[in-house]
């Protein structure tokens, strides 16, 4: 359970990060050009995992790109006449994309149906755009691993697939020591956190239990201030109601005693009203 839980704020801390940094002032730092930075990175990372691209990496994406390029802020990234972006897509690499092949063939639908990009009309200094970089990384690697791999979790796993698949005859060293630096999140920011339980009917008291648990050992693993992280909670059965607001409580225990004495509903699974 701790270690689902620590997995659930290594989570938090992205989506925190991607809306708090990346969204600033209108302007959506994963499609102009030349930009770089770990929140950079994460916005992208995120945008195609919600989109169920390459969602089952196990970090690889992210870690790549660090490997790559210091998320963008090696002087090299952008430099006069390659175009790759932040993850150094080559350009043999991009071409090989280009004609959305039965391998990414689902890959190239989603991408045109949610973020309105033809990626056989995709030009390669595009990817100067931190998302096309993103988008071009992800659709070779799918195409090169095809069916037969999977990425492993560990990071010495991952060099031995990043110096085989992507950057051909790198030593595996080069990414087990830069890897790790990459997903090594701060999360002492502020922030609210609200939980969303179900507790209709189509849940198994057994494993409303398991939710309870793990959202009390979240809770618990978290800094609970007043100026660090506050909790709210919702419930929803046959409707959803507010079990506590941001501001009841300051104190880290009661919110995980309130958690632990939620009723269960068991009436029916509303969950627009959520």
């Amino acid at each position: 359970a701790l270690g689902e839980a620590k997995m659930f704020l290594k989570i938090v801390c992205v989506v925190f990060m991607t809306f708090t940094l990346c969204k600033g002032q209108g302007v959506d730092m994963t499609l102009t050009a030349d930009t770089y930075g770990a929140e950079v990175v994460d916005a992208v990372v995120d945008k195609l995992h919600a989109n169920c691209l390459f969602n089952n990496d196990r970090l690889f994406l992210r870690r790549l790109a660090y490997v790559e390029s210091t998320d963008g802020s090696d002087p090299k990234t952008y430099r006069q006449g390659y175009d790759g972006g932040i993850w150094q897509v080559d350009q043999d690499m991009f071409t090989a994309t280009k004609t959305c092949s039965a391998a990414i063939k689902r890959e190239c639908d989603v991408i045109l149906k949610e973020f309105g990009i033809d990626w056989t009309k995709v030009t390669w200094d595009q990817l100067r755009m931190p998302l096309y970089s993103g988008i071009g990384a992800t659709l070779y690697l799918i195409q090169r691993l095809a069916s037969n791999h999977v990425i492993p979790g560990d990071i010495p796993g991952q060099a031995d697939i990043w110096a085989h698949y992507y950057h051909l005859n790198e030593p595996v060293g080069t990414y087990i020591i830069e890897a790790d630096k990459a997903t090594q999140y701060n999360c002492n920011g502020e922030l609210d956190l609200a939980f969303l339980m179900d507790s209709s009917g189509s849940i198994m008291t057994s494993d409303y239990k398991l939710q309870l648990d793990f959202v009390a050992g979240v809770v618990n693993a978290l800094p609970v201030a007043s100026d660090k992280v506050q909790i709210a909670n919702v419930v929803f059965g046959t409707l959803a109601k507010v079990a506590f607001h941001f501001n009841k409580y300051s104190d880290k225990q009661d919110i995980i005693d309130d958690i632990e004495q939620t009723p269960k509903d068991n009436g029916g699974t509303n969950t627009p009203t959520a």
